[in-house]
């Protein structure tokens, strides 16, 4: 983290022929070479002060012979809260130099150290808990920002970074120009500010988010992967299988899992090319748990032949739920045909259901008119803003092989639009194409809706969605292929 102090440097200084003592000089971006106009020079311990030109020039006179120091501020600097600080030797006459002086641009970059900001920006910021200004801050804040993808569709993505001891973090390499969703996760409190921007002119900004507190009943389990040579690794599944909770890596290999109750928790860390590692962490009621994950490549394997039919235990669950008929089912065998169709389109067909397509999204939510969502009330997250999503008030659970995507939770946020319920990020069906699922159950009720599914907001249904094992016509079980001769 970027600490604020005075940095001394010695110049060369070169006498000029004068009748007067003093200080004449220029004062440039060390940067780019550029003059920088208004910078405020004075000389410490005395009340001599000057104010650059628009060409960086200045004149200090009235000086003693020997050394002196000069505090020089400009208005980047300003914007950091720090100054600039350089030695000079006066000697009889004036005293000709050139002050090169650091941006704020280059004070932020610290804070990155070797993780750089690439052809991004700099966001720094510190964490405040509302109404109490002693309490320990140390947590993780992320920035997440849409981007666009093919066909007019947009993705998120997000970095992190973890806040110290005071508070204080750093996110590096956040987009220019674009509106930015900060979370913050703490021990005990957490929060969230909206539509934050970091300019291209000045390539870094500065903000604070404000934590509410929490109730200490659950904690946060974040962490990185890395591989075998420390190098982070995206796109990791990381998951506690036993709470039916999942989360992906993303670019620096960081993961946040949030509201994990307190007690032994069993972690499964997969990826594909990679061996899966698996172990137990123990959670304490309030608290961030942080781990650092290693992953190796996995061996390659011989190539195989398929013989027999293979049976897939997968599905043994959805096997037993569609013979009691509680819900409705969709097979691979129904779903093969509808290939060419979205997600959503497909699940229209449900009883039940209402589906909202907005272009190449798609959500899942109860048709029943009569029912009210338990978070009802709370506004959408900004992701879902961008992506015109209903204002729903019975958004549909879903699982996604097992693992509950989308809880029907809401939290407490502060940004632009005042505090806050705000839901949590709705689950995108389209993002699952049809040719990617093995089977599809849909509850309507929580009365129909199997104890394995049912949570605290199952009212409003419950999708399951089991992606494919296998391609439908590989039906056998692999054995080993013969050497070849």
């Amino acid at each position: 983290m970027m600490r604020q102090a005075f940095v001394v440097a010695l110049v060369s200084v070169t006498p000029a022929l004068a009748v007067a003592q003093g200080i004449r000089g220029t004062v440039v971006d060390s940067a780019s070479g550029k003059a920088v106009a208004g910078a405020r020079l004075r000389v410490q311990g005395t009340t001599l002060e000057a104010v650059a030109d628009s060409l960086g020039r200045f004149t200090l006179s009235g000086l003693r012979l020997g050394d002196v120091v000069l505090a020089i501020h400009t208005a980047s600097l300003d914007s950091m809260s720090a100054s600039y600080s350089v030695g000079v030797a006066v000697s009889s006459g004036t005293t000709t130099i050139a002050v090169r002086v650091p941006n704020a641009l280059q004070i932020a970059a610290t804070a990155c150290g070797d993780r750089g900001y690439g052809s991004g920006g700099i966001l720094l910021g510190r964490l405040r808990i509302a109404g109490d200004s002693t309490s320990p801050l140390a947590g993780t804040v992320s920035a997440a920002w849409a981007t666009a993808v093919a066909d007019s569709a947009r993705s998120s993505k997000w970095v992190s970074a973890e806040a110290d001891a005071r508070g204080r973090f750093a996110l590096c390499g956040v987009p220019l120009d674009t509106a930015l969703t900060l979370r913050a996760l703490g021990d005990g409190a957490s929060g969230q500010s909206v539509g934050l921007r970091v300019s291209s002119a000045a390539r870094f900004a500065r903000t604070e988010v404000i934590l509410q507190r929490e109730a200490a009943t659950s904690s946060i389990f974040v962490g990185v992967v890395t591989d075998s040579t420390n190098q982070p690794i995206g796109g990791v599944e990381v998951s506690l299988p036993d709470l039916s909770k999942s989360t992906l890596t993303n670019e620096q290999g960081a993961f946040a899992l949030r509201d994990v109750p307190p007690g032994a928790q069993r972690v499964l860390v997969r990826r594909v090319g990679y061996g899966p590692v698996e172990a137990q962490i123990a959670i304490e009621a309030g608290r961030t748990v942080e781990r650092h994950i290693r992953m190796v490549r996995a061996t390659s394997l011989d190539s195989v032949v398929v013989t027999e039919k293979a049976v897939d235990h997968q599905l043994d669950d959805f096997e037993e739920n569609k013979k009691l008929g509680l819900g409705h089912f969709l097979t691979r065998a129904q779903l093969a045909p509808q290939e060419g169709r979205s997600t959503g389109a497909v699940l229209t067909s449900l009883p039940g259901i209402k589906v909202f397509a907005i272009g190449p999204y798609a959500w899942v939510g109860s048709g029943r008119h009569n029912v009210t969502s338990l978070t009802g009330g709370a506004r959408l997250d900004e992701m879902d803003v961008t992506k015109r999503a209903p204002r729903w008030d019975c958004y549909a659970l879903v699982y996604l092989d097992d693992h509950l995507v989308f809880r029907g939770q809401k939290f407490m946020v502060t940004g632009p639009r005042g505090s806050g319920l705000q839901w949590e990020p709705l689950f995108d069906i389209n993002s699952i194409a049809v040719a990617e699922i093995e089977a599809i159950e849909y509850y309507a009720t929580a009365a129909q809706t199997p104890m394995k599914y049912a949570t605290l907001n199952s009212e409003c249904g419950v999708l399951v969605i089991h992606t494919l094992r296998f391609h439908p016509t590989d039906t056998t079980s692999a054995t080993k292929k013969p050497p070849e001769r």
